[in-house]
């Protein structure tokens, strides 16, 4: 069916549809990618509580005994 656009009406042929293998090297960009996107959602919806109590405990200056 045209599918009308900002620019006008449009007519789109599919030629061939298949599945194509990826290569070793696309294929690990793909999974860095997927993980990169899942790793940034999770900490975007993760709550995150950073505790400083360790430094009134730990000296700032250590010193040999």
């Amino acid at each position: 069916a045209p599918v009308e656009t900002q620019f006008g009406w449009h007519l789109i042929q599919l030629i061939n549809r298949g599945v194509l293998p990826l290569s070793d090297a696309l294929y690990t960009n793909e999974q860095n990618a997927y993980y990169q996107n899942w790793l940034s959602e999770v900490k975007d919806a993760a709550e995150i509580k950073i505790n400083d109590v360790w430094k009134d405990v730990v000296p700032s200056d250590p010193s040999i005994q």
